[in-house]
């Protein structure tokens, strides 16, 4: 997941806030399933440690 994050999601941000002009420290919400890997201390504190700036939520488990 992290290298998803870090090599899929954060270049296409990056892109997209270029391309509106948005600032580099402009939040991005990173909807996540509820699954055990996403549900992590240690992905969740790496996320919120390395991307101060992506904020993410969880979908209710069964509404997916």
């Amino acid at each position: 997941m992290c290298d998803y994050v870090r090599n899929i999601l954060v270049p296409y941000w990056t892109r997209q806030k270029e391309l509106v002009g948005a600032p580099d420290d402009q939040e991005c919400i990173l909807q996540l399933d509820v699954w055990s890997v996403h549900k992590s201390v240690q992905f969740r504190t790496w996320l919120d440690q390395q991307y101060p700036w992506i904020k993410y939520r969880f979908v209710p488990g069964g509404c997916t």
